[in-house]
């Protein structure tokens, strides 16, 4: 149903309502005459009274009439939309495997050599503070390094006045006299510890560390220089 014929069905049903009450006043009104027919003035007393709740009630009536009208005519309150945020289902992007980029060689990098010298395969190092104090004890280690699958045979390491000016404490190879017997270099890293006491006066003491072993053309050397500092 409109708005339009909402308003006059209220109309119509307040103009029914009238018209009952009019006619249940006049009812009442008759009767309460003739029952109050020999006292006139109680009789005009409660029909005051009657025909003023009368007209209060009718008040009251016409008064929620025009409310309920009011109210029917304001415009309904718009809903409020959700703005609560629904997840949503994001794709998820797929993940395409790149091959490798083949790597370049950079000009300004040093390449490991893996290719042993000829008559040279092995290589040879030592190690060693370069410098102590008087009577202190010094730890010297000797590395060869065999890159090939040969083992070579007869290795030692042969020095000139090192281990005569340094008193030898311990060696796990061999020593005899100025040579360190080394035995076999297998495939891999060799390692040769001396543990050296060092003299009991300041001195700077250099000295040649030769690696000999059989079939080799060109015996790698390692110099070494140790300083005595007094306490």
């Amino acid at each position: 149903m409109s708005l339009d014929l909402t308003i006059i069905a209220i109309v119509f049903t307040i103009i029914l309502l009238l018209v009952f009450f009019s006619a249940v006043i006049l009812y009442l009104s008759f009767r309460i005459k003739e029952t109050f027919k020999k006292t006139n003035r109680t009789a005009k007393i409660v029909q005051t009274a009657f025909l003023i709740g009368i007209l209060f009630l009718a008040g009251a009536i016409l008064y929620y009439s025009a409310a309920t009208l009011s109210n029917q005519n304001q415009p309904s309150p718009t809903p409020t939309p959700n703005t609560t945020q629904q997840p949503t289902n994001t794709p998820i992007p797929s993940i395409t495997t790149q091959p490798n980029p083949t790597p370049t060689n950079n000009p300004n990098q040093p390449t490991p050599t893996q290719t042993p010298t000829p008559g040279q395969p092995i290589t040879f190092s030592a190690f060693y503070p370069s410098s102590t104090t008087l009577d202190s004890q010094i730890t010297l280690t000797f590395t060869a390094i065999n890159p090939t699958s040969a083992t070579y045979k007869n290795a030692v390491v042969q020095t000139n006045t090192l281990l005569q000016s340094f008193t030898v404490i311990s060696s796990t190879k061999p020593i005899n006299a100025n040579i360190v017997n080394i035995g076999d270099l297998p495939p891999g890293t060799t390692t040769v510890t001396l543990i050296l006491q060092a003299p009991n006066r300041p001195d700077t003491f250099t000295d040649n560390a030769t690696l000999i072993y059989q079939g080799i053309q060109n015996s790698p050397t390692q110099q070494i220089t140790i300083t005595i500092r007094g306490r």
